[in-house]
């Protein structure tokens, strides 16, 4: 009876044991040297030791999805490993048309950008069913590549392009940059490195592409999570962090990085949680609402409410409007819908025309990410006014 009960009760104990939260990194591939993947967990702090994996050749680009690392090599290789480090295959992938500069991964695919033959290619996860020239959109030889639920992202020397993963024309977003190197996107933005030493960013839904920070440094290789946007500067041996909107500016964020080309960030550092009879609660809740307008008509300005179900980021953008992102880390989960407001102030063409007609119309989107969770964009537009006597 005895043994019964303390079986029972390490059961019970093992079940009710938070599940170690695995830690997020930023990750790098080094195009100089003997070529390795570096990474540094989210406080700066690198990996001990210099190049976390050797990668058998100098690198171009790395992804990161919930069980490997990717990268690529001028060699004309893709390599992968376990997060733990083990694994490693620095020939995963023998590519047959050339090397690639840039690699994406979803939940089916690798994809990655042909330096060589400016084509973009794909194979399964599993590294099967190559597919080298799986798109030929003729723009240019790739330099960074990236993926969303329903389109692709790619850099070239001379522009920044977009196509659907279901086939379709080519879109271009960008020619005003050159030599561009990286490209990353969110829920909201896409972002890119110029070769003449800045990220720029751009509205997934179409606007004028917007230098947001200056990066000296040769920048090589874009990533972003829910908060930051990070980059390599190969010629300084760093990768570099903002927040998403260019502010706050950190240079030299990690180190340890040697010529690196390509950066990718992993999101895996949820809080523990508890098993519930060994099961994981669902994922937290991205549905919030859009509540009142205050109006500041002596200044042209609003603010909007926006309700959360819980902690993360809201993002407020638009074509007509200053775009500012919130963070609030202090909400509590499954404790309802809590308001919180957002500035609304209006771009300068925009304040113009508020100035000369006294009112304009504001499109906005609306995106909220919540820690741990997938983001979600709400639609609305607001009728700015402005009577600075009234």
């Amino acid at each position: 009876m005895r043994r019964t009960i303390l079986t029972s009760l390490i059961l019970l104990a093992l079940l009710l044991v938070p599940v170690v939260s695995a830690r997020a990194y930023v990750y790098w591939s080094d195009g100089g040297g003997d070529g390795s993947i570096g990474r540094a967990d989210l406080s700066g702090a690198p990996v001990p030791g210099g190049g976390w994996i050797d990668s058998e050749g100098e690198g171009c680009g790395v992804a990161v999805d919930a069980s490997h690392v990717y990268w690529t090599t001028r060699a004309g290789t893709i390599g992968r490993a376990g997060l733990d480090g083990s694994g490693v295959d620095p020939d995963f992938i023998v590519l047959p048309s050339g090397w690639a500069c840039g690699v994406a991964v979803d939940a089916d695919h690798l994809y990655w950008a042909s330096n060589s033959s400016g084509k973009l290619g794909r194979a399964a996860l599993d590294g099967s069913s190559v597919e080298a020239g799986w798109m030929s959109p003729g723009v240019g030889h790739g330099c960074g590549i990236d993926v969303n639920s329903s389109h692709l992202f790619w850099a070239t020397a001379s522009g920044v392009y977009s196509a659907p993963l279901a086939g379709g024309p080519t879109t271009t977003i960008s020619t005003a940059t050159s030599d561009n190197c990286g490209v990353a996107v969110n829920a909201v933005h896409i972002y890119w490195a110029t070769g003449d030493g800045y990220i720029e960013r751009d509205l997934l839904g179409g606007g004028p592409p917007t230098p947001i920070v200056k990066a000296p440094q040769s920048p090589c290789g874009v990533a972003v999570d829910s908060r930051y946007v990070y980059w390599g500067n190969s010629a300084s041996d760093s990768v570099s962090r903002s927040n998403l909107d260019g502010s706050g500016v950190v240079r030299r964020f990690a180190e340890g990085a040697t010529n690196p080309c390509g950066v990718a960030v992993d999101s895996l550092a949820a809080a523990a949680t508890p098993k519930s009879n060994g099961v994981l609660p669902p994922p937290p809740s991205n549905v919030f609402r859009l509540g009142q307008v205050r109006k500041n008509k002596k200044r042209g300005t609003a603010r909007l409410e926006v309700l959360l179900p819980g902690p993360g980021t809201v993002t407020l953008a638009g074509r007509r409007v200053r775009e500012r992102s919130v963070v609030r880390e202090d909400l509590a989960a499954g404790a309802g819908l809590t308001p919180v407001e957002i500035p609304v102030r209006p771009r300068r063409k925009t304040r113009t025309a508020l100035k000369t007609f006294g009112i304009a119309i504001a499109p906005l989107s609306v995106t909220y990410q919540p820690v741990g969770g997938a983001p979600r964009t709400r639609y609305t537009r607001i009728w700015l006014r402005f009577y600075p006597s009234g």
